[in-house]
């Protein structure tokens, strides 16, 4: 069975972290996460729109994510940004393509206050000459703004019209990492 849980929930929702405690305990698992595949290529995810390096980063996971897939038993979880679903439509459409047999969204509820702690604490994007008080408000209110509207967005829950076989609903702060 060819098997794919793909990642649904705002930055710093603990995706990544949980992910990675998962196949931590179960290395049977494959991770492919376009951020780590970003760090991997350029030393961090955090990219103008305008170099093309993220569209680099798509083509290198999606090349990762067929190899695993060619496979005839695999479970392959895949933490990427998708957060409107049509964004997810085109995946989960993407991976039946490339032969995945079963697709879980694991969507993570991780509650609004939560998130803004962890991305305070997360390394920010280099802003150079521009590391001033000012920028520093900006992006906290920028990032507020987006926690907001992400609220909004949840009013609409993932589905299984999206694509996916299964939803499952994660708190990183309560789940047991163990259970796949």
């Amino acid at each position: 069975m060819r098997r794919v849980l793909l990642t649904v929930g705002p930055q710093c929702a603990g995706k990544s972290t949980y992910c990675q405690k998962v196949v931590a305990a179960h290395p049977e698992i494959v991770l492919i996460s376009r951020d780590a595949i970003l760090n991997e290529l350029y030393g961090t995810p955090w990219l103008d729109k305008y170099t093309g390096g993220h569209l680099v980063g798509l083509e290198l996971m999606w090349k990762r994510v067929a190899e695993c897939l060619q496979k005839n038993s695999t479970t392959v979880i895949l933490d990427t940004w998708n957060n409107h679903e049509y964004d997810r439509r085109e995946i989960t459409a993407k991976l039946r393509s490339l032969g995945a047999e079963i697709i879980e969204a694991w969507h993570f509820a991780t509650p609004r206050k939560i998130c803004l702690k962890w991305w305070f604490k997360r390394e920010q994007p280099d802003f150079g000459q521009h590391k001033d008080k000012w920028k520093k408000i900006c992006l906290q209110s920028h990032i507020h703004s987006y926690y907001d509207h992400y609220k909004y967005c949840q009013s609409q829950p993932v589905s299984l019209d999206q694509g996916f076989d299964s939803i499952k609903q994660i708190n990183p702060l309560t789940e047991k990492c163990l259970e796949t």
